[in-house]
């Protein structure tokens, strides 16, 4: 007896003797000519329903489903609770897709809404969001601590066009509107120093991006391949003329398999803009730069890479009330910076960080009742020594 078995991702064929034939095998002669479509017996099912062609009609419009519904939370090393949820729908044959992203950051609720059209090799889709968020000025060139809030708020929609290449690149282009309200930091030229000044406009921007996606995954999250995306954006400035502000993004993702369940991760984003009032960069804490406060680190060039080693901890941890699966861990250094055009910077001198930010640590994560939940612990470095204490953040949600 011969049989065929799929597990794993791998196909297996097997064979094994039996003490007696299952069944006589049938006998038939094949014939020596081809087979003719007319020689073929007609099928006739059992039952047959006559169709009025008259009442045949045209189906409109569309209904969409809940495919999937994604939670994310976090609470910062300085106690600040953010939080996303994402609602994933489709029609029956997935040609239709709606992604709607509810997040909230301290007080400020954002959304962002996104249709795509599916059923031909050239994708079209509409987006359409409001961001409201904050960043914390850390410093200026003469190291006096602002430490306050500064607002920022973007509204906008886009119309976006998408062409595959193959399974795994793509090219999206886009053109929209947008109006942006912040508190948007300046550099004095003379002194060197950051201020703030409230500043809104609006304005049409066109975008493009190419992205590749070769990531494999297994039951915790990505394992081996890459994934990467190229972007630019440009505004022109309508009012003073020139360039508003003209951006290039790098977000770049590498997974190299160890062992069936460990691996090396990295992950690398690059962000710079110019132009009259370009826009800035702001990242830091959660799954960023851990060890730093949250969106602490800005500027209108930044940068910052994470590495990891990724394991299994624990297979199986059993409590009187709970029992709790695949408990892994991970260890970490994070590294990055960010500054202003114009603004003094030395990222790196005489073996240390000057400028450059630094962290490393380690964390655990597992499943709980579908929720990935994560621990992280993070000290800074300035390469040459550690420094402070060791700083906690828990999050929820899907690591890079």
């Amino acid at each position: 007896m011969v049989f065929a078995s799929y597990y794993k991702r791998r196909w297996q064929l097997f064979s094994t003797p039996t003490d007696k034939p299952l069944h006589a095998a049938e006998k038939t002669t094949l014939p020596s000519a081809p087979l003719l479509a007319e020689s073929r017996p007609t099928f006739q099912p059992p039952v047959e329903v006559a169709i009025d062609e008259d009442k045949i009609e045209k189906p409109r419009g569309f209904h969409l489903f809940v495919d999937d519904v994604e939670v994310n939370a976090g609470v910062t090393s300085d106690q600040l609770l953010v939080s996303r949820s994402s609602i994933f729908m489709s029609d029956m044959l997935g040609d239709r897709r709606f992604i709607a992203s509810l997040d909230s950051v301290s007080s400020f609720s954002n959304f962002d809404f996104l249709y795509f059209d599916l059923q031909h090799r050239t994708n079209w889709g509409v987006r359409l969001f409001d961001n409201r968020s904050f960043y914390i000025l850390n410093q200026n060139a003469s190291g006096s601590l602002f430490d306050r809030h500064q607002l920022y708020r973007e509204t906008g929609a886009f119309g976006i066009v998408s062409y595959p290449f193959d399974r795994y690149h793509r090219i999206d282009s886009g053109i929209g509107f947008e109006h942006r309200a912040f508190n948007v930091p300046f550099v004095d030229q003379t002194t060197g120093n950051i201020f703030v000044q409230s500043y809104s406009d609006s304005f049409p921007v066109v975008s493009t991006s190419f992205s590749g996606d070769s990531t494999i995954f297994k039951e915790f999250g990505p394992v081996s391949g890459r994934r990467y995306e190229l972007g630019t954006s440009y505004a022109a400035d309508i009012k003073r003329g020139g360039i508003l502000s003209h951006d290039v993004t790098l977000d770049a993702r590498q997974y190299l398999q160890l062992t069936s369940r460990s691996l090396l991760a990295a992950r690398l984003f690059v962000g710079y803009s110019h132009g009259n009032v370009p826009n800035f960069y702001y990242f830091g804490g959660l799954n960023t730069l851990r060890g730093y406060d949250f969106q602490s680190i800005i500027g209108n060039q930044a940068a910052f890479a994470n590495f990891e080693l990724r394991f299994p901890l624990i297979d199986v941890l059993a409590t009187p009330i709970i029992l709790f699966r695949q408990i892994r861990a991970n260890l970490f250094f994070d590294i990055g910076g960010a500054k202003f055009g114009g603004q003094p910077y030395t990222f790196f001198k005489n073996g240390r960080l000057v400028d450059g930010l630094a962290s490393v640590g380690y964390g655990v994560a597992f499943n709980f009742l579908g929720l990935e939940l994560h621990w992280d612990f993070a000290k800074r470095t300035d390469l040459k020594q550690s420094y402070g204490k060791f700083r906690t953040e828990f999050w929820i949600g899907q690591t890079f």
